[in-house]
């Protein structure tokens, strides 16, 4: 299975339209429509996206909103390690620091992070919470720490929301 073919379902059911989708590619319309087909086939011939006639407005079946779903997850979780595996070269960690912890929390722990030599390695950046957390979804910083009632409701995200600190 080709995962831009994914990402090109993606597209048409947010756009549905197949025109607008293969533009935003930069492809041609039946660029999108081949991996269309090509995903039918992957998964039986079954429909994904039903149009009763060329003008008409699409429609995913339920099967195309199961593998949309499904793909949105999958194509996320190459994002994040393409990201991962470029970070990993890199030699300092990206920390997000809202200011209460940067005020509570860090000073407790920058000696624990000297003796360890990661002092040294971090790339501090100050933001509140929720720009920390967009940040940290997207890939900008390696890790956070952010002063939140609740844990953030980001799957792909590892959260100790009792405030324990591993070091």
């Amino acid at each position: 299975m080709n995962t831009k073919d994914l990402a090109y379902f993606c597209q048409l059911v947010d756009q549905k339209n197949y025109t607008a989708t293969a533009k935003y590619f930069g492809v041609s319309q039946p660029t999108i429509t081949m991996a269309i087909k090509r995903l039918e086939k992957e998964y039986g011939g079954i429909s994904l996206i039903t149009q009763p006639y060329p003008r008409a407005s699409l429609t995913v079946t339920r099967a195309g909103q199961v593998l949309y779903e499904q793909a949105q997850d999958v194509l996320g979780q190459l994002q994040t390690t393409r990201t991962e595996v470029v970070h990993a070269a890199e030699d300092s960690i990206r920390l997000g620091l809202s200011p209460v912890m940067g005020v509570t929390w860090f000073p407790k722990v920058a000696n624990k992070l000297l003796k360890t030599n990661l002092l040294a390695d971090l790339v501090v950046h100050e933001a509140g919470s929720q720009q920390l957390l967009s940040e940290l979804t997207s890939g900008q910083i390696d890790v956070a720490l952010l002063a939140t009632v609740s844990p953030p409701k980001v799957t792909r995200l590892k959260c100790d929301a009792a405030g324990n600190s591993p070091l």
